[in-house]
């Protein structure tokens, strides 16, 4: 879809809420407004890079040939990073943006010359009922967002770029992956002439390790709600169906829409500030 300004948009960020009702589309940024070194002014839903490439399409990975991650996230007065379209799945070349047990972007002070305007709260939906399926590769959609008469997504308002979501996004998604050792040790030897057995048991102790990689999800979440969203006036929350994995906060009287009873992940992005 295009916006009456020429840019690429998600049609009401379909990919980002599977199966859902679609919300209104984002408005585009008026061209006035975008530089050429723009995180995400160019496109509030991150859908195409600065050399105009779809930076989503549907629930697929992107593609970016052979660029190489960048390092920088320093950001400028003017809160624009670049170097932002860079592959987060680095193959021969790992960066340790992604792979430092810190991520640089803690160690970027929130600006002090935004405003942080309150937003409703906004969701991803997982892209399986695990989640090591993770989530798409896009912003939130604010399904009130033309309510709000909000020129930017909040993630613009709020200090979160592409890399900054993107590598968030990522950290989930390779926390609750189980990896070889994961499945090595759910390979009992001593059933394998039961064969049946041998499947149920392995199939049940994977489900077991799923479940202590989720909570190690849910610290990954507490420590950057506390070292990153929460300095810019944000708060991550996690939900499963209807159970409340990390709770947003209820004495700011955050309204969740109504939580349907299935097996989905639902990654909620709530404001903190005092809506006006």
């Amino acid at each position: 879809m295009q916006s009456p300004s020429g840019l690429h948009v998600l049609d009401g960020a379909a990919s980002a809420h599977p199966s859902e009702p679609v919300p209104p589309s984002y408005s585009a940024l008026p061209s006035s407004t975008r530089t050429k070194s723009s995180l995400i002014l160019a496109n509030p839903l991150f859908n195409t890079g600065t050399d105009g490439r779809s930076f989503i399409s549907g629930s697929e990975r992107p593609s970016w040939g052979n660029e190489t991650l960048s390092t920088n996230n320093t950001t400028s007065g003017t809160g624009s990073t670049s170097g932002l379209y860079a592959s987060p799945y680095p193959l021969s070349t790992p960066s340790s943006a992604w792979d430092s047990d810190t991520p640089e972007c803690f160690s970027r002070a929130a600006p002090s010359h935004l405003l942080y305007p309150a937003f409703d709260p906004m969701y991803l939906v997982s892209k399986g009922k695990h989640l090591d399926k993770g989530f798409p590769l896009a912003a939130p959609p604010l399904e009130s967002y033309a309510n709000h008469r909000l020129d930017i997504h909040p993630f613009i308002s709020h200090d979160v770029t592409e890399t900054d979501w993107i590598l968030f996004l990522h950290l989930i998604q390779t926390t609750a992956s189980l990896d070889d050792r994961d499945i090595r040790r759910s390979q009992l030897p001593i059933i394998y002439f039961l064969p049946i057995v041998g499947s149920v048991s392995q199939y049940g102790i994977q489900q077991y390790l799923r479940g202590l990689k989720g909570k190690k999800v849910v610290n990954i979440i507490e420590m950057w709600n506390r070292h990153f969203f929460g300095p810019r006036r944000m708060r991550i929350g996690l939900v499963k169906g209807q159970e409340v994995l990390v709770p947003l906060f209820d004495e700011l009287g955050v309204h969740l829409p109504p939580l349907p009873k299935d097996q989905h992940y639902r990654l909620f992005v709530a404001s903190l500030s005092a809506a006006s």
